[in-house]
């Protein structure tokens, strides 16, 4: 600690006008300016003065030097207020103070009272107090005494012996790193065999259990001690700030750090730190929870014994003792020349128990017991880690969630991740696992504890795994008797069935790879549901011997002898290359496997074997065993090197397998099952691209697959884009445009694409012909309906349209707007009976009702010429387009006819007065010509004969009427009051009475 108190003197006397004049003298030469610490504190006094230059002369005193201690004791305030003491050692620059405390090294008694304050930048000096004993002397009272006066120590070069200390609260204790070395006094003597879980068991030498406390750049040398103390040992309700950096640890017993609480503490850091031959390296123990902000970064640990770095619990452990520590960093230390206990029981190198949020990150381990623990935690990334010759583990976990190991290096350990069973028996959901880009490396087969046959990645019975994702790692010549990969279920013992079930468990693009004699490449996954396998590559090289490795090729979902009722649902191995290119041994290797023990018990539902690729010299392909419920094999490929491609189980349900094979044609030899499908592996343009299996047996029945080079499917139009041969065809798959194209000219160019049809508006080019041979043609229908109708050519001289309902009598071709009368001329034709004379054709526009065709001119050309037109009021005309509004058919120009016929009503006729009394009168006839018959009466005369009535009226004028006589008729006659509704006949010479008279007569109207 600095302590400027020269200028407050200064200032206290100059209010006092006593000082005197200031003499400003460079330092003093001699054996104290050798002392590079001692020419610093003279040069800083002097600079110190020299801020009070500006004081007027008379106001400033001398400072006076001495030679040593005793000197400056014996020197009084009076004779000088600032003095240099020129001791190499424990000299330096005091000011006068008028009261204080000695402590026989910052402050010392002055002559005449007050006291004499040392002035100082930076951590005081343990050798001001009094001079150090060497190697083997005890130091500890001297070392008490520093510490109790100043807040910041450091010890100089060289090795000192103490006894135990206690530090105080706010202080620091160094030295010069590499260089200063406390040496334990053998005289301490520690608890034989004490128990860490114990605190007051535990002897410790530095006692840092106070707040806010340093120590750096030290190092702690217990060999000559032969009982288990612990360096420093932080033991207290809490501790809070400690710092440990840059210190050597050598030759330890008990932990070199050990730190227990029963209360929250925060902030413990030790870095850059080194712990060298020690039975235990850092034990942070305690009863509370809420211990947080831990970081052990950089330190080095070599030759050092059980949990050397331990975040340890001393609490009851239950499912919800994940809040022990937070905020935790355990990176970058190495641990090299672990000592290793026996089997998996040995201790653990780093140990996270009952931590929520931290980060292992970057270590090195080589050798020991189990790597790194993770236990009762959650929300750690492991990440960065080299691990090697571990006896057990790399990782050992248990009761994980929200872990993720990413990136970490595995090497010669027998398991890489090992899910350990939960504690009391009670299965414990593991959840939110994320295992990925991990290299994990071995050497061969191992031997360890054959009751527990080693995996790469292994839960045991009692642990439910959920959410685990294990992807993109890279497993090579793995030393395990059993997999690589075994996820075993939830049983508290083997056989008996747990309440929960593991889920989602997602194995995916990782690489597993051997080409060492005893190493297998497969993943084991024994009970759960959501099971994902999918995407890996499974590669061994090297041969099987004769019984090894049973059932060890690749992707199992359930073994013998490892479960029993543990049910499979959901399961799915696809897209997986399994390669195997060593020779086989008699065992029985198959690359995709479900096995289980237990016959006719339902385990295994819904499996989905999909797209797996399968190469190499297995006796099985895929092999499945007493499996219940809905299976699906599809699209994989086995290669013909495969002794038996399926074993399968009676109940598989769907099976569509896919095989490679060499050849131009179909299958002659072995037995195939239907759906089969064989790929021509050296296909000719043209050929077929392979074959299918359409029924069962040996060869069985096979049908073509597609052609070869003559198959295209794309997005878009192939016109100038796809070279292809002729013949080729090609699908344009775009969404709501799909299209098909067939290839008609242009070789193998990317010209001559025709299209054939379009969703939205088919269209064809080019010259297009439709062809049939079985004299029906073309049929039209509309969808779900059993009629349509055909257009038929199959004479070159005739074409025929008709219907296929033999109910319908009525037959319609129109043109125009869909389903719109009034936008449609038609032809319709109803269906009479043959040599009947019924029937009916109708051509022209429909109207709405479709009672008849009324609206709109339809006319009938020649050589471009109206020649008739039929006309909205139902009028025909014929050589002209002048309506004249009166007459139906109106035609311009002559008419040349064999005969004319009246047609019509009869018209009427009434007796004039010319015909007498009692005259009859009659009319055979129409309205255009007729006969009309008169019988007079008595007294007949000349006049009117008779008066003849249209039955219609003429339009507009009386027609033009010709009269004469009939059949011997030679009365004179004429026609009188021609009108639009009739006409009469008259004559000037009297008829003769009762005789009878004919006229005929002809109308035609103007």
């Amino acid at each position: 600690m600095l302590r400027l108190w020269l200028f407050l003197v200064y200032a206290t006397l100059l209010s006092t006008s006593t000082l005197a004049q200031l003499v400003i003298r460079p330092p003093v030469s001699g054996t104290a300016t050798n002392d590079p610490a001692l020419r610093n504190d003279l040069n800083l006094v002097q600079s110190q003065l020299e801020v009070l230059s500006s004081v007027p002369a008379a106001l400033i005193q001398r400072v006076v030097h001495v030679a040593d201690i005793p000197s400056l004791t014996a020197t009084t305030g009076s004779s000088g207020l600032a003095v240099h003491v020129r001791d190499g050692v424990r000299g330096g620059n005091f000011c006068y103070m008028p009261s204080g405390t000695p402590d026989g090294g910052c402050v010392f008694p002055a002559s005449g009272g007050g006291v004499w304050v040392r002035q100082f930048r930076g951590p005081a000096r343990f050798e001001w107090w009094a001079p150090v004993a060497g190697d083997g002397a005890d130091n500890t009272a001297l070392l008490v005494s520093a510490l109790t006066s100043v807040k910041s120590l450091n010890v100089p070069e060289g090795r000192f012996c103490f006894r135990q200390i206690t530090i105080p609260r706010g202080c620091r204790i160094g030295g010069v790193a590499g260089k200063t070395t406390l040496v334990l006094h053998p005289g301490v003597v520690g608890q034989s065999s004490p128990n860490l879980e114990q605190p007051d068991q535990v002897t410790g030498w530095l006692n840092a259990s106070q707040d806010s406390i340093t120590i750096e750049n030290l190092t702690l040398d217990l060999s000559l001690n032969t009982t288990p103390v612990s360096a420093i040992k932080s033991y207290s309700t809490s501790v809070n700030s400690l710092v440990i950096d840059h210190v050597n640890f050598k030759n330890g017993i008990n932990p070199f750090v050990y730190h227990w609480t029963s209360a929250p503490f925060s902030g413990l850091q030790i870095t850059f730190c080194k712990f060298l031959s020690g039975t235990n390296a850092i034990s942070v123990r305690g009863t509370s929870k809420g211990r947080s902000d831990v970081l052990v970064d950089h330190n080095k640990f070599d030759d050092c014994g059980g949990n050397i770095i331990g975040l340890e619990d001393n609490l009851n452990i239950n499912d919800l003792r994940f809040d022990v520590y937070f905020d935790c960093q355990v990176t970058n230390n190495t641990i090299v020349n672990c000592r290793a206990g026996a089997g998996a029981a040995g201790p653990i190198p780093i140990e996270y128990h009952g931590v929520t949020r931290g980060v292992v990150s970057g270590n090195t381990i080589n050798t020991g017991t189990r790597g790194i623990g993770i236990s009762t935690s959650q929300g750690i990334v492991v990440s960065k880690n080299v691990i090697t010759n571990q006896s057990a583990y790399a990782f050992e976990t248990s009761k994980i969630r929200g872990v993720s190991f990413l990136n970490n290096i595995s090497t010669n350990n027998p398991k890489f991740i090992a899910l350990t069973g939960a504690d009391g028996g009670v299965a414990f959901v593991n959840r939110d696992v994320l295992i990925q880009g991990n290299q994990v490396t071995g050497t061969g087969l191992s031997s360890w504890n054959a009751a527990d046959p080693p995996s790469a990645i292994q839960s045991t019975y009692n642990d439910v795994i959920e959410n685990w994702t294990i992807s993109n790692n890279k497993f090579v010549n793995l030393e395990f008797t059993e997999s690589v990969i075994m996820l075993r279920g939830a049983h508290v013992t083997p056989g008996v069935k747990s309440a929960a079930l593991s889920r989602k468990i997602f194995i995916t693009n990782n690489q597993f790879i051997s080409d060492s004699v005893m190493t297998p490449i497969q993943a084991i996954v024994v009970e759960g549901n959501q099971v994902y396998i999918e995407g890996n590559h499974f590669l061994r090289s090297a041969d099987y011997t004769s019984a090894t490795h049973y059932q060890s090729g690749g992707a199992v979902v359930s073994t013998t002898g490892y479960i029993s009722r543990g049910p499979l649902d959901d399961v799915n191995i696809n897209r997986n290359t399994f390669q195997f290119t060593g020779t086989r041994g008699s065992g029985a290797f198959s690359a995709v496997g479900q096995y289980l023990s237990f016959v006719g018990q339902s385990l295994c539902t819904n499996l989905s074997l999909r797209s797996n690729h399968i190469r190499g010299n297995y006796r099985y392909g895929i092999y499945t065993d007493e499996i219940d419920g809905k299976t699906f094999i599809d699209g994989n490929e086995i290669d013909a090197a495969v002794q038996t491609p399926y074993q399968l189980s009676p109940s598989v349900v769907l099976r569509q397998t896919l095989r490679s094979h060499d050849g131009t044609s179909a299958p002659t030899t072995g037995t195939w099952r239907l759906g089969d499908r064989v790929l021509n592996s050296n296909p000719a343009p043209g050929a077929v691209s392979g074959w299918v299996c359409i029924t069962a047996g040996t060869p069985g029945v096979w049908a073509d697959l597609s052609l070869a080079g003559y198959d295209y499917a794309g997005t878009g139009s192939p016109i100038g884009v796809i070279a292809a041969p002729v013949g080729a065809i090609y699908r344009d798959i775009t969404a709501g445009t799909g299209r098909f194209f067939y290839k008609g000219s242009g070789v193998t160019g990317n010209t001559g694409w025709r299209e054939m049809a379009q969703a939205v508006s088919p269209t064809l080019s080019g010259t297009v012909s439709f062809s049939h041979t079985d004299g029906i043609g073309v049929r039209f229908i509309t969808a779900g309906q059993a009629s349509g109708h055909w257009f038929q050519s199959s004479d070159p001289n005739e074409t025929f349209l008709y219907t296929t309902d033999a109910a319908q009598t009525r037959f319609e071709l129109k043109l125009g707007t869909a389903r719109s009368n009034d936008a449609t001329v038609g032809l319709r034709y109803i269906t009479g009976t043959l040599g009947g004379g019924t029937g009916v054709l109708s051509i022209g526009q429909a109207s709405k009702n479709l009672s008849g065709w009324t609206h709109g001119f339809t006319r009938l050309y020649n050589m471009g010429v109206i020649t008739m037109t039929t006309t909205p009021t139902n009028r025909v005309l014929i050589g002209t387009q002048t309506d004249n509004g009166r007459d139906i058919a109106q035609l311009a120009g002559s008419l040349s006819t064999s005969a004319v016929y009246g047609a019509g009503a009869a018209p009427t006729v009434a007796a004039g007065a010319g015909a007498g009394t009692g005259p009859t009168v009659s009319i055979v006839g129409t309205a255009t010509a007729g006969i009309i018959t008169v019988v007079t009466g008595s007294a007949p005369g000349a006049g009117t004969l008779a008066t003849l009535t249209f039955p219609t009226a003429y339009v507009t004028n009386a027609p033009i009427v010709v009269v004469s006589g009939a059949q011997g008729t030679s009365l004179p006659a004429f026609t009188t009051s021609e009108s639009t509704t009739g006409f009469s006949v008259a004559t000037t010479t009297a008829p003769s009475g009762s005789t009878t008279y004919r006229f005929s007569y002809i109308t035609i109207g103007r």
